[in-house]
């Protein structure tokens, strides 16, 4: 949290609206997020940037974890990458009463590689509940119970 001066105000911010990941294999990255996390494809295209995709060479498609109409938004272009060994990452915070162990059970049925713990362990060692993950592109995916 950044130090207000009194002479400062900042705007107050709700939430994170949402995210945009660039991707190479948009269906895999369909299948994968709808695989672990049940997300609904909510549109094909944005009234705001369809247009601007399509003349750049880009498709996209946005999707939801069933509170917003988008809560993450896949682009795919061939000619992005992206370099994933970085702490680059995002978070996702299970609701209420939902366990990890979901979440590692589905991992696992499709052979994807997880590890328990802060990306750095050092800060804390809450184990059993925070996980990471790879999608299919890279990106880094922590998710906090």
């Amino acid at each position: 949290m950044k130090n207000k001066s009194k002479h400062e105000k900042y705007p107050e911010l709700d939430k994170l609206q949402h995210v945009v990941f660039y991707v190479n294999d948009l269906q895999a990255s369909q299948r994968f997020y709808e695989m672990i996390f049940d997300v609904q494809c909510s549109a094909s295209a944005h009234p705001d940037s369809s247009a601007a995709m399509r003349i750049v060479g880009n498709t996209m498609k946005f999707y939801s974890f069933g509170y917003y109409h988008h809560d993450i938004c896949f682009v795919q272009n061939q000619k992005v990458t992206v370099d994933h060994e970085q702490w680059n990452h995002y978070t996702l915070k299970l609701a209420n009463g939902v366990s990890l162990d979901e979440i590692k059970r589905r991992l696992e049925s499709s052979q994807v590689p997880y590890f328990e713990g802060r990306m750095l362990p050092i800060l804390s060692n809450e184990k059993e509940n925070v996980i990471h993950f790879k999608d299919p592109n890279g990106h880094v995916i922590e998710v906090v119970k």
